[in-house]
């Protein structure tokens, strides 16, 4: 007759196993000594404490940032501002350029040299033409001995209550037909010493019109300094904070590696002896734990 495989195999040995009945039921289990799975207990116990602990601080702390940092406020380092009629924007000055010296054509090419803003004992020199189209200024810059040309909106061309939408010939603007074409030898140009055609005038710059709602950078020139600002929508600055604080505020990286090995430390600190508990009635045997307590390896 084939009673299948035994579930468990003991050695021959005398008092190495034992049958006890009590008020859990009766169980078979070993008659080992506990001391040595209590010390391996405690010591699991320790390890699973370390990445629990930290666990708990890096959600304690993100919650804490959350309670803090919740604004619908411009970031510390923006001045809220309103231009025209467009929702209010964020402003941030990024830096500004010291222009050494500046010439100018009468061709409408200008020439600067300009500091570095990182180095100031290194200067470059930038060429560039420019041209009034419609509303409008556009920019050929020198690249690749080239005109690359992109458009800017001088404040004086906007009305008070104007809104991106309603700026003239947004989407649908025409380059001058100079734009990409060779830059030629400005050997054969005469530059003077002068002031910027636009001096004073911040710049808006109108070359992507899609993304103008989100940001709207511009630029000036005023007192030998070219000036770089950048407006970002609030509502974009609300709403970055927002999913900053409940995505990357939570390092969900070291959340991946603590909570789980904390766990698996948990589990390993469980040092209770295994035992079968027999129950007669349904003709069942359990391997689990022994003691009141659950087990989490109960087959």
């Amino acid at each position: 007759m084939d009673y299948g495989k035994p579930i468990l195999w003991v050695k021959n040995k005398r008092d190495s196993h034992r049958v006890v009945s009590d008020q859990h039921g009766t169980r078979f289990e070993s008659a080992s000594g506990s001391a040595g799975r209590v010390i391996a207990g405690v010591f699991f116990l320790l390890l699973a404490s370390l990445p629990i602990s930290l666990s708990i601080y890096l959600l304690s702390g993100a919650e804490e940032t959350y309670a803090s940092e919740v604004s619908d406020e411009c970031w510390e380092y923006q001045v809220e501002i309103q231009v025209g009629a467009n929702p209010l924007y964020c402003l941030e000055t990024l830096d500004y350029s010291t222009i050494i010296s500046l010439e100018v054509s009468e061709d409408q090419h200008i020439r600067q040299e300009i500091q570095d803003i990182e180095d100031d004992a290194t200067t470059y020199v930038d060429t560039y033409r420019w041209e009034e189209v419609d509303s409008s200024i556009v920019y050929g810059f020198i690249s690749d001995g080239r005109y690359n040309c992109f458009r800017v909106i001088p404040e004086f061309n906007l009305e008070e209550n104007w809104t991106v939408e309603s700026l003239p010939g947004l989407y649908r603007f025409s380059y001058p037909l100079w734009c990409g074409d060779d830059y030629t030898d400005e050997e054969e140009r005469t530059f003077e010493e002068g002031a910027h055609p636009f001096d004073g005038v911040w710049m808006y710059d109108a070359d992507d019109p899609y993304t103008m709602t989100e940001f709207l950078p511009r630029v000036k020139v005023e007192d030998n300094k070219f000036s770089y600002q950048l407006l970002e929508s609030k509502a974009k600055v609300v709403s970055d904070r927002a999913d900053w604080l409940t995505g990357d505020a939570i390092p969900l990286g070291a959340l991946c590696c603590s909570l789980p090995l904390g766990l698996v430390l948990l589990f390993a600190a469980d040092r209770r002896r295994k035992v079968f508990v027999i129950d007669r009635v349904n003709q069942r045997i359990t391997r689990k734990r022994a003691g009141s307590l659950p087990s989490f390896s109960t087959t």
